[in-house]
């Protein structure tokens, strides 16, 4: 099945024109955003997530390895299988660069700044159309924010799209987190498709969530009501939060040529 909903632009309208449709295929229904389809084609090296990220250990990567344009071959067998999995293979040939461990829409949000948490996640409110002074639920308050917190352990972004990939252990079935009871409990895919959605909104590029684990199938999120609450937010019903897509990490493991 392919999980049509987690196809995310900056509004989920049904839009015009299909990647396919374009080439001359078969149109078949997506969800994007109007404003979206009218944005001419950005050149290839319009990046706006990748390199963002003021860890210490990504300000170390980049000190010491600059990318190199052949650090993508060892990613492009994966990248391939998501845009298939998703019907976006018009773009399989878009030059695209990955980051580990980051913190995407943290970084976002500060950009390069020394901001106090509490700042963030009330950043985090207004991207979501809801100021954190006019939330009235508690819950809410507790789950909304901290999605800025959630590390993305392979971000992949291109002209057009942009990847999380949720690895896990290849050895070892896969355990999925829900953050500290604190902040909510959300689950961590929940978290990470409501960040990746704020940031397609933003960035006006096409979001895909997508997972690298030993198992075999795609992922079944078992939903919560916080969870539901959070998808809510962003315009995603919890009673159609499709499963997500899953692959394997011999992906990682292919020769390119």
């Amino acid at each position: 099945m392919i999980p049509n909903e987690l196809q995310i632009a900056s509004s989920g309208v049904p839009f015009t024109l299909h990647a396919a449709e374009a080439a001359g295929g078969t149109r078949t229904p997506f969800k994007s955003d109007p404003i979206r389809d009218l944005i001419p084609l950005m050149p290839n090296d319009s990046y706006q997530l990748i390199g963002k990220d003021q860890m210490e250990p990504s300000i170390l990567l980049r000190r010491l390895r600059r990318w190199r344009p052949e650090d993508a071959d060892g990613a492009k067998p994966l990248v391939h299988a998501v845009l298939d999995e998703y019907e976006r293979n018009g773009w399989s040939r878009d030059r695209f660069k990955w980051d580990t461990s980051v913190y995407p829409l943290f970084c976002f949000i500060t950009k390069d700044q020394d901001m106090p948490t509490k700042a963030v996640y009330e950043r985090v409110f207004d991207l979501a159309g809801h100021p954190s002074d006019e939330i009235e639920e508690p819950s809410l308050q507790k789950i909304l924010g901290p999605v800025a917190d959630a590390e993305v352990d392979l971000l992949i972004e291109s002209a057009h799209y942009f990847i999380f990939i949720e690895a896990k252990k290849p050895d070892k079935k896969a355990r999925f987190s829900r953050n500290k009871e604190e902040c909510g409990a959300t689950h961590q895919l929940i978290r990470q498709f409501v960040q990746g959605r704020l940031l397609a909104g933003q960035i006006n590029k096409e979001f895909m969530l997508a997972t690298l684990t030993h198992d075999e199938g795609p992922i079944r999120v078992e939903l919560s009501e916080r969870d539901k609450r959070l998808l809510e937010v962003v315009g995603q019903s919890g009673q159609e939060f499709p499963d997500v897509p899953n692959f394997s990490w011999d992906l990682l493991s292919l020769e390119t040529g």
